[in-house]
């Protein structure tokens, strides 16, 4: 997805997932992965309108608060980028509710309908 020069941030509040992803990434000889345990309120180490792309796998359920969530993440995107989310334990409504609340802008499914996806608005 993000080819030899892209940057992967491999993000979760489970830092055994974490460890879990390096050592799948490293037995797959990747390298452009930084690995970030986060915990609610922490400041991200990751720049403004930087990213392409957000993804959101079995993780939504487990963060308080959906509307600085998704705040956060859109101040992460570049105008035009995506946030996808892959809805397990939640309602799929509450879901796009709060991302287009926010300001993104619903899509619709992706990858075999799967994924929610959203775009960042221009600023």
């Amino acid at each position: 997805m993000v080819g030899c020069n892209g940057v992967v941030y491999a993000l979760d509040i489970d830092d055994k997932a974490l460890q879990t992803i390096r050592r799948l990434a490293e037995s797959q000889g990747l390298t452009n992965i930084n690995y970030i345990h986060w915990s609610e309120g922490s400041e991200l180490p990751i720049d403004s309108h930087s990213l392409d792309l957000v993804l959101l796998i079995d993780v939504i359920q487990e963060i308080p608060d959906w509307d600085r969530l998704f705040r956060i993440l859109t101040s992460l995107l570049k105008i035009g980028g995506i946030i996808a989310v892959f809805p397990m334990h939640i309602s799929i409504n509450k879901v796009i509710e709060t991302a287009t609340r926010t300001g993104l802008s619903y899509q619709g499914r992706a990858v075999k309908e799967k994924f929610l996806t959203f775009r960042a608005q221009a600023l």
